[in-house]
């Protein structure tokens, strides 16, 4: 799906929440980002969030405040909590996501992400049509997905183990750099 359109019909599956302010056409926020996200990659909820989080804590993605247009640095998500029991930032379904939180200096303030910024992040997730072999990226990802579903920390495992385990799964030689590109955690 391109991601103009998993924009529109993410934006279009959620009522926004009573006093949350509207956003532009210019602009997303990140709930209807995440399930955006959702709907091209098949990502589930969890690796959804935990990707968007990621993104906005390395500055892949930079978020701004709704209200005035101030850059959200990257080194704020870092002090987010990045973690819950269920494996997604705590507050970010009913907190950052939305406005109701305690960002440090950005305290109920809604986090949007330019749409053109938004659109080119989540065409990385996007697979590509046409003829030829599969992104080597999006195999190396799904294989890392089947081999680790949480995580190569979970096993203990380095990315040096994981690029051999998904090699040897996959048949060919992969970089580590391949499968954290598919996963979205590298650019």
């Amino acid at each position: 799906m391109k991601p103009s359109r998993a924009i529109n019909q993410a934006k279009a599956a959620f009522e926004l929440p009573l006093g949350e302010p509207k956003v532009g056409s210019d602009a997303v926020n990140l709930r209807h980002l995440w399930h955006a996200l959702e709907l091209v990659s098949s990502m589930g909820d969890n690796a959804a969030i935990q990707t968007l989080h990621q993104a906005l804590k390395s500055g892949q993605l930079v978020a701004h405040a709704h209200s005035n247009g101030a850059k959200i640095p990257s080194r704020t998500w870092l002090k987010a909590p990045s973690a819950q029991s269920n494996g997604s930032p705590p507050g970010w379904l009913t907190g950052v996501i939305y406005f109701h939180h305690d960002l440090e200096n950005f305290k109920g303030e809604l986090p949007v992400v330019a749409l053109k910024e938004a659109e080119s992040w989540l065409s990385t997730f996007s697979p590509k049509a046409g003829p030829g072999r599969p992104s080597k990226r999006a195999v190396a990802a799904k294989a890392y997905k089947k081999l680790y579903p949480n995580g190569h920390t979970a096993a203990n495992a380095t990315w040096k183990q994981v690029a051999l385990s998904v090699e040897e799964v996959l048949g060919s030689q992969v970089s580590i750099r391949t499968i954290q590109r598919g996963l979205g955690l590298a650019s």
